[in-house]
């Protein structure tokens, strides 16, 4: 809307999104026995599955890529020859660090949720014994009025910030 990308770099970008989000899928889909990848998996230096799994999960793997999962399912390596080489690497890149952006995501999310939780007005910081010093005194000289506040503060700990919640009750 404000010219800092070209009509067709949005297009591209979109076509990229929508691709890496089918390859995603058609890993989702696509299972595999031991029997099939077994080998590959050892020569690999990575555990050898027991039962059925899906290449997604294959892919979450440190050992395997999608040069591997490509060279251990013929099917999916056809298959994929319909997609530019970006979306194949972006769909790599988003089941490998999954797990990571949601735990970052729900981090983000909790400290929303206490940004707006309310320090008593007045609070002993003293009487937290378990708070580093320097984060004792930084809050007791600021005094934030809510938790949001007091996590950024300058020399206020996440672990300080953990110590204030249970003492405060949350």
């Amino acid at each position: 809307k404000i010219n800092l990308a070209s009509e067709q770099r949005l297009q591209n970008v979109n076509k990229k999104l929508a691709e890496s989000k089918q390859v995603e899928e058609e890993l989702n889909k696509v299972k595999v026995t031991p029997d099939e990848i077994n080998a590959f998996l050892e020569q690999w230096e990575s555990a050898p599955i027991k039962d059925r799994t899906t290449l997604h999960q294959l892919l979450k793997r440190p050992q395997i890529n999608m040069g591997r999962i490509r060279q251990m399912n013929s099917g999916f390596d056809q298959w994929s020859h319909q997609f530019t080489k970006d979306a194949i690497e972006q769909a790599e890149i988003h089941i490998k660090y999954d797990r990571y952006i949601e735990k970052e995501t729900q981090m983000v999310e909790k400290m929303t949720r206490m940004e707006n939780l309310p320090i008593v007005e007045g609070f002993n910081y003293d009487n937290v014994k378990a708070m580093s010093i320097e984060g004792r005194e930084k809050m007791k000289k600021i005094r934030p009025q809510t938790i949001g506040q007091a996590s950024r503060i300058s020399g206020v700990s996440p672990s300080d910030i953990s110590v204030l919640m249970i003492h405060l009750g949350r």
